[in-house]
């Protein structure tokens, strides 16, 4: 387990692939209340990096999900 500063800004690369190579948009839980609200839309198989930093110490599941 990797220990972080409070507020310190970290960077996540995110990726799909649409079979019909429709674009995409995401919608990221941050796993402390707040999310991205449908970003994009991206081509299909493109590389999208976001940003996130958390107000509290903790273990946070971060779901991401393309459409």
């Amino acid at each position: 387990m990797e220990y972080r500063k409070i507020k310190e800004t970290l960077k996540f690369t995110i990726q799909s692939t649409d079979p019909d190579s429709n674009d995409l948009n995401y919608f990221i839980n941050w796993g402390d209340g707040t999310y991205e609200n449908w970003i994009g839309p991206y081509k299909s198989g493109e590389i999208v990096e976001v940003t996130h930093s958390w107000s509290k110490m903790g273990k946070y599941e971060i779901n991401a999900k393309a459409a």
